[in-house]
């Protein structure tokens, strides 16, 4: 069912042939409800116009733009033509001006067209009633192509002359620009395609084509839609089903199998450990059910030995379900507590060296007793070392040390009398 909606489009061939053998679904050559009929190439459009009675309909017109489409944008996203068809022609109710905006001002600071439109529509900034802006009966015969936007909407309003998009009654509808033919054929039935009429309708018994369709429809509904196109309907209770019907149905779709009917054209063994992407939905449902074929939801073996780094949390945690593997998972680690060990004590953070040391055991020593001469160290960290790491004591008990200490003692004596 993903991008079923763009299924002509979006879909590969191969996707398309398994989809259409497994779920009957885009089997068609042309998805005719999608896109506009104006973007269509040649085929598709003789194709769903024919087949599906769609793109050549007398009474829809012909649909040029899909005003759903963008419609939140319409005003920078949508060209002029798009407009035209969707906004003028009645399609969508776009508001190309913004009546809130400059409403205190709108005498002075409205353009002509602004104020006509926005009066009309939603009633604000209307002119009073002895404002004249156009001359509705100049050039009323050739108004469709003579008169500006602003004066068609205030002539509609004021007067209830031009209202239309277009003038159905002037010029040969053979010259007709699209859009006008569209409109026309809309309002007033006129320049309206012609359609052909389909020997049979395709979808009509769809469900029960295989006794409800005769010969010549099934022949036709082949030909042209890829309907009923199998001597048989494999749906329904097999029980029911003549010898041959469930010879075929088991070769040809898997279905309605039993121990004398197995299809032997299905070897469960070949590319199993890929049958995801690689067997077909009849093979699939054959051997995943009925073949003995182990269908995993995931393979629990290969690549176990890394499968804390290259696993998903989904696989992982269904392959330690299933099958007990990959369970001792961890959350991901905050801190790499191997970047820079040998230099934790000045190069780590107060944050990396807790987390370090309650994670990992690792960088959890005020001083690093291994660092340096002990004859180097400051008092303090010979004191630690050899308090916690027996490291350092000799060097405690020599004079040089106790030397130093008083001499420590003496300067800061001194800096307090300073």
């Amino acid at each position: 069912t993903a991008g079923a909606d763009n299924w002509e489009a979006g879909w590969s061939a191969g996707k398309k042939e398994y989809c259409c053998d497994g779920g009957r679904a885009a089997c068609e050559p042309f998805d005719c409800l999608a896109g506009i009929v104006n973007g269509w190439s040649a085929d598709k459009m003789k194709w769903c116009c024919e087949y599906k009675d769609l793109g050549c309909s007398t009474t829809e017109g012909p649909v040029l733009f899909d005003c759903e489409a963008g419609y939140a944008n319409w005003k920078r996203g949508w060209n002029e033509q798009k407009k035209a068809y969707c906004c003028v022609a009645g399609r969508k109710a776009c508001e190309p001006y913004d009546c809130e905006a400059g409403l205190s001002n709108a005498a002075a600071g409205w353009s002509i067209e602004k104020t006509t439109w926005c009066c009309a529509n939603k009633q604000k900034g209307c002119p009073s009633t002895t404002t004249v802006f156009y001359d509705c009966d100049a050039g009323l015969a050739n108004w469709e192509k003579g008169w500006s936007v602003g004066k068609k909407d205030w002539c509609c309003v004021k007067q209830g002359k031009g209202c239309d998009a277009y003038d159905c009654q002037e010029g040969d509808p053979a010259d007709w620009v699209e859009l006008k033919k569209a409109f026309c054929c809309d309002t007033q039935n006129l320049a309206c395609p012609t359609t052909s009429q389909l020997a049979f309708d395709c979808y009509d018994g769809l469900d029960t084509w295989e006794a409800s369709w005769q010969q010549d429809k099934k022949k036709f509904c082949c030909e042209h839609g890829k309907f009923a196109c199998d001597p048989y309907q494999c749906v329904g209770s097999a029980a029911s089903w003549n010898g041959d019907k469930v010879q075929w149905c088991c070769s040809h779709k898997g279905l309605g199998c039993t121990t004398t009917t197995l299809p032997s054209m299905f070897d469960c063994e070949t590319n199993a450990e890929n049958w995801q992407t690689t067997w077909s939905a009849s093979k699939q449902d054959y051997c995943c059910n009925k073949g003995g074929a182990k269908c995993d939801k995931f393979d629990c073996a290969t690549g176990l030995e890394s499968w804390k780094t290259s696993w998903s949390i989904e696989r992982a945690d269904w392959c330690c379900t299933k099958k007990g593997l990959a369970c001792d998972r961890q959350e991901p680690k905050q801190y790499d507590c191997e970047d820079g060990l040998d230099y934790f004590e000045s190069l780590w953070s107060a944050d990396k060296r807790q987390y370090c040391c309650s994670h990992e055991e690792v960088g959890c020593d005020l001083y690093d007793c291994d660092k340096g001469h002990e004859h180097a160290w400051c008092p303090p960290r010979v004191e630690w070392c050899c308090e916690h790491r027996g490291k350092g004591c000799d060097y405690l008990q020599e004079a040089e040390w106790q030397a130093k200490r008083q001499q420590l003692g003496l300067g800061q004596q001194q800096q307090q009398q300073q």
